[in-house]
């Protein structure tokens, strides 16, 4: 069930490819970009057989085509001819965003070049990575303090960083200065932290701040709106069903729908942290809680990430915050909150496979994923909370919804 939940999102990030250009070694998106097919997954894989979470991402794909439907030879031709006569409408709107003056179609024109430079496994036009390295670097000279823009040099840069000019380090000393309330900004400190000292010191600083906000909305609007703009094609009721049944929809697709996906496998591919630095931090590998000293500053930090409009934050928070107050007065409460966000996202399995992607994808960024959670939960009638005694299936989750802690280790 959960598979089909996010199978038009899977379906997002095969076809979104990679939005900034980096190293293939590393990096899952630049060593996938442009693969849709599982043979040209494993492909992928062979080449760069150090990638990051390679393995996990020909599953996906893998099982993405294996239940993708398949289509007559002339509804498969028609998809294949709308694809490439979208691309070339999102190349032309590139175009007209390289020109602008506003440093955040710049940011729009650096994210999209390089993803849209493929057709057909051959170079299309000159959108190669030298255009986004040189539509980032007018975002950043034109916004210098435009936290956006900042966010986007922190988390990565497109092209060769070095042409670029981009410096993740200033860039986050930016963002302290700009949004020093908001947790999600020092704790991408994690990441180059050197020793035990400087991680103890940016949980701390962390800890003190009052929000946690990731700028996943605000990105994906920015996208969603420079893909809007571009003259797609139009789409023949046959493709618009075909389409439809690709990504799991119980109604034909739009062109909103094939906007918002794309913007959202863009979006993804670069905000979403790997949460695994903090998790260390606050949680050792050996599924034992980290050093009691710690426990406080990870107690807030997770407790502004419980709060997140972001699923997967608030998902990962609760759990966590249940394992660091197992034995507390407090860990019943945590433990009923992760019950009742498992029961939202169990229950709004069906309803949202019938809305996604545009509705869903749009609210989610302009409200928040709860709202839109709940919003589609409450038009289908659906009881935001669990009956008393819901547990879900998961092995896992219910031992740590029921005792605070995962399930004992063989």
């Amino acid at each position: 069930m959960r598979l089909r939940f996010h199978g038009w999102m899977v379906l997002a990030g095969i076809c979104g490819g990679s939005a900034w250009a980096g190293d293939a070694s590393s990096d899952p998106g630049q060593a996938f970009a442009g693969v849709t097919t599982c043979a040209e997954a494993r492909q992928a894989l062979a080449r760069h057989p150090g990638v990051t979470g390679g393995g996990a991402r020909v599953e996906a794909i893998c099982a993405a085509e294996a239940a993708r439907p398949r289509h007559e030879p002339d509804a498969q031709a028609e998809i294949r001819q709308w694809h490439r006569d979208n691309v070339a409408a999102i190349g032309q709107q590139v175009r007209g965003l390289m020109i602008s003056q506003d440093p955040r179609d710049q940011l729009a024109a650096a994210l999209l070049a390089p993803t849209y430079q493929l057709e057909g496994g051959e170079a299309a036009g000159e959108w190669t990575t030298d255009a986004a390295t040189t539509a980032f670097a007018a975002a950043r000279r034109l916004g210098p303090d435009d936290p956006l823009v900042a966010w986007m040099e922190a988390l990565d840069c497109p092209g060769a960083k070095a042409a670029a000019g981009c410096d993740p380090h200033a860039a986050m000393q930016r963002l302290q200065r700009l949004a020093p309330d908001n947790t999600a900004v020092w704790l991408q400190q994690l990441r180059d932290a050197l020793d035990e000292p400087e991680v103890e010191r940016i949980l701390s600083r962390a800890a003190a701040a009052r929000r946690y906000q990731l700028p996943l909305g605000e990105l994906g609007l920015l996208l969603y709106d420079a893909l809007d703009q571009a003259d797609a094609p139009p789409m023949s009721p046959r493709l618009a069903t075909a389409m439809a049944s690709d990504m799991g929809l119980a109604r034909p697709v739009g062109r909103r729908d094939m906007t918002a996906m794309h913007a959202m496998a863009l979006t993804t591919a670069v905000v979403l942290p790997t949460y695994a630095r903090l998790r260390h931090a606050c949680i050792a590998e050996d599924d034992v809680p980290a050093p009691a000293r710690r426990h406080p500053d990870c107690i807030g930090i997770y407790t502004r990430m419980a709060q997140s409009e972001l699923l997967i934050s608030r998902a990962l928070a609760l759990a966590s915050l249940v394992r660091l107050t197992a034995d507390a007065p407090e860990g019943a409460h945590w433990r009923e909150r992760l019950r009742e966000l498992h029961w939202l996202w169990h229950s709004g399995l069906e309803p949202v496979n019938a809305q996604a992607p545009a509705d869903y994808i749009l609210t989610s960024w302009r409200k928040g994923e709860m709202a839109a959670l709940e919003g589609v939960l409450a038009a289908a009638g659906s009881p935001l909370a669990p009956p008393d005694g819901w547990l879900p299936e998961n092995e896992r989750l219910r031992s740590l919804i029921t005792t605070g802690r995962p399930p004992a280790r063989d």
